[in-house]
């Protein structure tokens, strides 16, 4: 009785703060002269970029508002490659293609205002092997209908000892029209993406490296070795959440990031609503605050992240002993 009395007093207490508040006098016109430019250049790709309009963060914006009409110069290694070009899709293009250790920059004026953005396309690692280890069959407390796998996968790369480095891991489905659909996969047992939780909790309490998207990481604890990360997979089979698949075609790939890019995933992570920690449901009754999204464009706001691709392949099925029954 004593806590149903003292819950009752907190929701009280959180419901009587509530009240109405006008944001217009935080409106100002420095803020409408604000270029966003957002680019992810990888190695041996043209670049596009997209340029937009800020919003309000309390006005409704259903869509992004592009800005026509730029003109934004890309050079490479400080070497012009002339004027991008805006395309149908409304993103500016260039038909360069710069390669692993270039550095990038593109430039632009708008509203009076330089904007400008630079970053360094980083090496690509090396994957020496990627294994399924061991495949656990277990309830399928997730529905009642399926069967329950979890996966468990080993994947060695090699880290360069002479910089920081950072990573973006992902795996996907190899051939959709075959496989089984992508699982859900935990990361928290390797020890470098326990070190990048730690990161994310000093932020977000609780936080868990489970997703089915794939996760930034960095080369501490790691740094110069060739090291194996161990992660698992859990699908579900049969008519269930995931389908049956006649395969289980997995493509691994690891993205050589560079730092800018990390920094603005690991604030997206952070900041995300979807998270499940305790920090989003803290901003939800406004006791913390947001957290202020990385940018390394100069003049304006957004992202210009770099990158540089490794894949493998593993056929799961074609491993004795993994192939679902």
């Amino acid at each position: 009785m004593k806590r149903i009395i003292i819950l009752s007093i907190i929701i009280s207490a959180l419901t009587s703060c509530y009240q109405t508040i006008d944001l217009s006098d935080y409106r100002d016109a420095e803020g409408e002269r604000v270029l966003t430019l957002n680019a992810i250049v990888s190695a041996d790709s043209t670049v596009s970029v997209a340029a937009t309009k800020m919003y309000f963060y309390s006005d409704v914006h259903n869509e992004r508002q592009f800005v026509e009409g730029l003109s934004i110069e890309l050079f490479i290694n400080d070497a012009s490659q002339g004027m991008m070009t805006y395309g149908s899709d409304r993103m500016y293009h260039s038909t360069a293609k710069p390669s692993a250790g270039d550095h990038i920059r593109i430039a632009t004026e708008y509203q009076g205002n330089r904007v400008v953005a630079s970053d360094y396309i980083p090496q690509p690692t090396t994957i020496h092997e990627v294994v399924v280890v061991s495949r656990v069959q277990s309830e399928n407390t997730w529905g009642n209908i399926g069967q329950k796998y979890t996966y468990t996968y080993e994947l060695t790369f090699e880290d360069d000892a002479d910089e920081d480095n950072y990573y973006f891991l992902r795996c996907e489905i190899a051939e959709k029209n075959k496989d089984i659909g992508i699982g859900i996969f935990d990361y928290s047992q390797e020890l470098v993406f326990q070190t990048y939780a730690r990161q994310v909790q000093a932020t977000i309490p609780g936080w868990e490296p489970y997703t089915e998207y794939g996760l930034p990481f960095s080369d501490e604890g790691i740094n110069g070795r060739r090291h194996t990360i161990r992660f698992s997979e859990t699908v579900i089979t049969g008519v269930g959440i995931l389908g049956r698949g006649d395969e289980m075609q997995r493509r691994f790939r690891i993205f050589s990031i560079s730092k800018a890019y990390y920094d603005y995933l690991t604030t997206i992570i952070i900041s995300s609503p979807d998270d499940g920690g305790i920090y989003s449901g803290l901003m939800d009754i406004g006791i913390a605050a947001p957290v202020k999204i990385y940018s390394n464009v100069e003049g304006g706001t957004g992202i210009m992240g770099c990158l540089s691709e490794t894949n493998a392949f593993l056929d799961v099925f074609a491993v004795e002993g993994m192939r679902v029954e």
